[in-house]
């Protein structure tokens, strides 16, 4: 779809970061291994940006000094990029059925069909009613939304098959409540997140933002999309990473305990050899000194005159 120049640009979307497992298929691994089209790493780089510019906002309005503070991104951009397909899909299928097929089969959906959609549907209508008035047909908001019209179209395609089109400025409204959709989301998930003390977003935030936004009947439908992108991607990350052998335990460094009795054992162990050494040391000298009482008494009955003796160095009796 070719933008008007007269049309006023919206804030660009943040630039993502380039993957390095880009492949062919135009996906990087985490989109790719989690069964999701549309790019995960776009909606990391919309996340820190629209967290970082609320933060901004909280600490001018406050009038605190602002701080360089980082949220940890943690699964939230999946989470974010599923329900987000997960609500173009809804959209598309309601769409359809506030336009007629042409003659050869063709559905061609313009922004009239899209309003429609969310005026007649009673979750849009709870969803998205009171923003419709604000649409600004002369803003271009495709170019703030993470994702482009290229993928778009293309996941429309897969899922939709060639008898669906978005013509005139369909894309472009369709991209109104997608952006609309994100803003709301993470702007829940911030105040969430700050609430329980923590600087982690992870998809229990985008779980509990969706709770808090979107009708119950589709609440389900969301939460399915999520699950099965988090199963899908933990269950691959735990397939990459390295087994431990059962037959080669980890080595780890012994505890001070186990220095102790360690070193309690070499000092008993020297203390009991100590013990048997003084203990053969004392027997040998009881048995010389039993020879010496036994020579001794030989001597007395063989003579009763008193010979008086004096010891030598070894110790045994020597006669003057």
């Amino acid at each position: 779809m070719s933008k008007s120049s007269s049309k006023t640009v919206a804030k660009a979307a943040p630039v993502e970061v380039e993957d390095v497992s880009e492949k062919k298929d135009g996906m990087n691994a985490d989109t790719r291994e989690s069964g999701l089209f549309f790019n995960v790493n776009a909606y990391r780089a919309f996340l820190s940006e629209k967290v970082r510019e609320l933060m901004k906002s909280d600490q001018l309005a406050a009038g605190t000094q602002a701080t360089d503070d980082k949220f940890k991104i943690s699964g939230s951009h999946v989470a974010l990029g599923a329900a987000n397909e997960v609500l173009l899909t809804y959209l598309i299928e309601n769409g359809m059925n506030h336009t007629t097929k042409s003659s050869i089969g063709l559905y061609e959906l313009t922004s009239v069909s899209f309003r429609a959609a969310v005026t007649h549907s009673a979750e849009f209508a709870e969803m998205f009613g009171q923003y419709v008035s604000k649409y600004d047909s002369d803003m271009t908001y495709t170019s703030a939304y993470p994702v482009d019209v290229k993928r778009v179209n293309q996941y429309i395609e897969n899922r939709h098959g060639n008898n669906v089109r978005l013509v005139g400025d369909a894309f472009n409204f369709v991209a109104f409540l997608l952006l609309r959709f994100c803003n709301i989301v993470v702007r829940d998930m911030y105040i969430l997140t700050i609430y329980k003390g923590s600087k982690s977003l992870s998809e229990k935030q985008v779980k509990c933002a969706l709770r808090l936004r979107v009708p119950s009947t589709l609440y389900a439908r969301f939460v399915q999309r999520i699950d099965d992108a988090d199963t899908r991607l933990e269950a691959w990350k735990k397939s990459k990473a390295p087994e431990k052998k059962d037959d080669e335990p980890a080595a780890s460094a012994p505890s001070k305990d186990s220095k102790k009795s360690s070193k309690s054992d070499t000092t008993k162990s020297s203390k009991s050899k100590k013990d048997e050494s003084e203990s053969e040391a004392s027997d040998d000298s009881d048995a010389e000194s039993e020879d010496e009482a036994s020579d001794a008494e030989s001597s007395d009955s063989e003579s009763e005159e008193v010979v008086p003796v004096k010891k030598g160095k070894s110790g045994k009796s020597a006669s003057k």
